[in-house]
């Protein structure tokens, strides 16, 4: 009986140690999404103030850009 109760703790610190790694890996995904996902939501709430201001002025948001041609507008056309 002793011999089957120390079998039983070794089998559940096992399976506590796999559940803790697989924590840790959570966590360590976490310091990607979580950043990513605060500079989406800054990244929409900026283009949403963008249209905001420029549909206050009766104009709509535009965007051209030609990089190699040097035509850059981001802005109320």
């Amino acid at each position: 009986m002793l011999a089957t109760y120390g079998l039983f703790l070794t089998a559940r610190d096992r399976l506590s140690v796999r559940l803790d790694r697989s924590a840790r890996e959570d966590y360590r995904l976490a310091w990607y999404v979580v950043p990513l996902l605060v500079l989406l939501a800054l990244g929409a709430t900026v283009i949403l103030g963008a249209m905001v201001f420029c549909m206050l002025r009766g104009k709509r948001l535009a965007t051209t850009i030609n990089i190699g041609g040097g035509q850059f507008l981001i802005g109320c056309a």
